[in-house]
């Protein structure tokens, strides 16, 4: 997957825009910003390798006050974070070596953050625009041939070629997956929860331009640390949302462990050596637990960055998972992994049916004594939620409130009029 695009965030006014990208053989140089109490515009200017200057005509209104962030030569935007509610409110643009201030007014009922994973960076922006800009997302790509020289000679001016581990690892798949980290001083278990919870609902609200509704799949990891600075409590979040089956998730299996590091960087160098500890503490625990030797393991990791608000600095947060593999059987060649989206492939195919539940759902319901439409019809709504509650927090933003309905139509064999009520729902609702 070359390119691809993530979000976006704000409402569902003005017109939609699209490809409001960088040329390929260009990097960014510069944003401008027009703002006051929202983003009212945005425009995007950009040097090409023959360091030929251009600029894109604005996007949104020209009203409020204009400012502009530069790039260095060596940099390149890999986010932006802010808040959104009918509007884009506020904004900020994460490059690979500092952070924006903050453009726009201090509104937004929900924050929200795209990144872009290693090796790849911002080239573009899509969302809707009026005299406002109304939703805001990006479009990831590979890092341009110009970009890519200068980081490295950003990261090591004395190395001929820069590769980060995971280019060495060599073997290595890259799924689609939203990964969202948060970083906060910790005053109760409450807004430890809080702060998981909020995490995850953005992983997942980042999914919704890769993958279809009720097909994500989510988990969230957490780690509590005492700051050297303050000497209080730190917790660090991270939250990643895939399609469903492919988010790596531990519970009591003796054979699969997971490592959560983190520490403060200030190059891409850095976070791949970050992301190099954790694979490596992973795999040592995974063999001090079972206290033998692996014939073979299996490492998944998840990788983000996120900004303390008080100093700026940049903190990278990795969870790696080991997971140890069959051996292979003398009489048959090696034995196949498990498939862990195999499992959720063939069970309550029919409750899938229904807008809003997805394999795990399913999974779910079934273990719950719901085996088909028909037993979901005759579920109570709240019998549902206390199910979806129970079951942990990725299942609470599930919302089962028109599931029997749906199963009914369905039961019926009232295919039309399924299809009718399902093209009038968003994720079940």
């Amino acid at each position: 997957m070359d390119h691809y695009q993530i979000g976006p965030a704000g409402g569902n006014g003005g017109m939609p825009f699209e490809q409001y990208d960088v040329p390929a053989d260009a990097h960014l140089s510069a944003i401008h910003v027009y703002s006051e109490w929202v983003l009212n515009a945005l425009q995007i200017e950009y040097i090409r390798g023959n360091d030929v200057a251009g600029s894109i005509s604005p996007v949104g209104g020209l009203g409020g006050e204009h400012h502009v962030f530069y790039l260095d030569p060596d940099e390149y935007l890999i986010g932006i974070s802010g808040r959104a509610g009918w509007y884009i409110d506020s904004i900020r643009f994460h490059t690979n070596k500092r952070v924006s201030p903050t453009y726009g007014g201090v509104g937004g009922e929900r924050a929200f953050s795209f990144e872009a994973k290693n090796g790849y960076e911002i080239g573009g922006f899509f969302g809707r625009s009026a005299w406002y800009i109304d939703a805001l997302g990006v479009t990831v790509r590979p890092l341009s041939e110009v970009t890519a020289d200068d980081k490295a000679k950003f990261i090591d001016e004395d190395a001929e070629e820069y590769q980060s581990w995971l280019e060495l690892a060599g073997e290595s798949e890259v799924l689609p997956a939203s990964v969202v980290v948060r970083r906060r001083g910790l005053m109760s278990g409450e807004a430890l929860e809080e702060l998981e919870d909020t995490a995850l609902a953005e992983a997942i609200a980042g999914m919704s331009t890769v993958a279809e509704e009720g097909t994500v799949d989510a988990a969230v990891y957490s780690q509590v640390i005492e700051d050297e600075g303050s000497g209080g409590p730190v917790a660090i979040v991270l939250a990643v949302a895939s399609e469903m089956g492919t988010v790596e998730s531990v519970g009591d299996d003796p054979q699969e462990v997971a490592v959560m590091v983190t520490d403060s960087i200030e190059t891409d160098e850095e976070m791949a050596l970050l992301e190099e500890e954790a694979v490596e503490n992973a795999i040592d625990l995974l063999l001090e637990e079972m206290e033998e030797e692996a014939d073979e393991v299996e490492v998944t990791i998840y990788s983000g960055i996120s900004q303390d608000e008080a100093d700026n600095q940049l903190y990278g947060a990795v969870v790696a998972i080991a997971t140890r593999l069959p051996a292979e059987s003398p009489q048959t060649g090696a034995a196949p992994a498990e498939n862990k989206s195999k499992k959720y492939q063939q069970p309550g195919k029919d409750l899938q049916l229904i807008e809003g539940i997805g394999p795990k759902i399913a999974e779910l319901l079934m273990a719950n004594g719901i085996h088909d439409l028909a037993d979901l019809a005759d579920t109570p709504v709240e019998q549902i939620r206390e199910m979806l509650l129970a079951a942990g927090r990725r299942f609470r933003l599930a919302d089962p409130g028109s599931w029997p309905e749906q199963a009914r139509l369905g039961a019926s064999g009232l295919w039309d009029a399924l299809s009718d009520l399902q093209a009038r729902l968003k994720g079940g609702r």
